[in-house]
């Protein structure tokens, strides 16, 4: 077991591979992760390819490091900033609306910025397009943008989306609709919190077409017996077909 205090601390890891959770906490905690989502646009027929997303796909295998941390005057100053709008945002769960079962059934309250999967918490499916908060909370948009970008410089273009969760407690899960690994850090006067990870229940990805049919890893690999090694398309071999 693996265990990562964020605060003031960047960490990147391979969500869609490794299980990870959050530990018990106490005060206002943010916690802010850049991914890609699964924005390919194939069908279960596997008919075309979204060159973007396949770039991404290739496994890393690689274990979670730390990848930045807030030690300049330029970085703190983006910090106060950021936790300001984070304080001053408008937060709300939507009622009525489940929450993902990672959240163990307990209510949760997120905004996505950037390019979202889906827009609000967890309603209103809406594929590859601008998320909801990238208008509605401007401010707090901005704010995240320069902490990042002060943070970890020119990475933070290799990241489409960016979710901010506030004080919500992950259960073991894995990132299924990531593409490639993500990047977590969080902000905010709270105790405890850290990133929980398992490495001892590393996992393949499910093939290609298992991955768009849904049937899950376990069905993929062991009833479909599946051997694909991962589920990336090479680009250049796609286009000499």
């Amino acid at each position: 077991m693996q265990s990562w205090n964020l605060h003031e601390v960047v960490v990147q890891f391979d969500g869609r591979r490794t299980p990870h959770k959050t530990a018990k906490f106490s005060g206002d905690r943010y916690c802010i992760v850049l991914y890609n989502p699964d924005l390919s646009y194939h069908n279960k027929g596997f008919t075309h390819i979204h060159e973007r997303t396949e770039q991404l796909r290739p496994p890393t295998n690689e274990a979670p490091k730390e990848v930045g941390r807030v030690v300049t005057d330029i970085q703190k100053s983006a910090r106060r900033e950021l936790s300001r709008q984070l304080h001053a945002a408008k937060w709300a769960t939507c009622k009525g609306t489940k929450s993902h079962k990672k959240y163990a059934g307990a209510p949760s309250t997120t905004l996505c910025f950037g390019t979202a999967r889906r827009l609000g918490p967890y309603k209103n499916k809406c594929k590859g397009k601008p998320a909801a908060a990238n208008k509605t909370h401007k401010p707090l948009y901005r704010a995240l943008q320069l902490y990042l970008r002060a943070l970890l410089g020119a990475v933070v273009d290799d990241y489409s989306g960016v979710f901010v969760a506030r004080n919500s407690v992950c259960d073991w899960h894995y990132d299924a609709t990531n593409v490639g690994p993500s990047i977590i850090t969080c902000v905010g006067e709270y105790e405890g919190g850290d990133l929980l990870i398992n490495p001892s229940k590393y996992r393949p990805l499910i093939c290609y077409q298992c991955k768009k049919g849904g049937p899950g890893a376990r069905v993929c690999r062991e009833v479909l017996k599946h051997t694909a090694e991962e589920w990336w398309c090479d680009i250049d071999a796609y286009r000499g077909l």
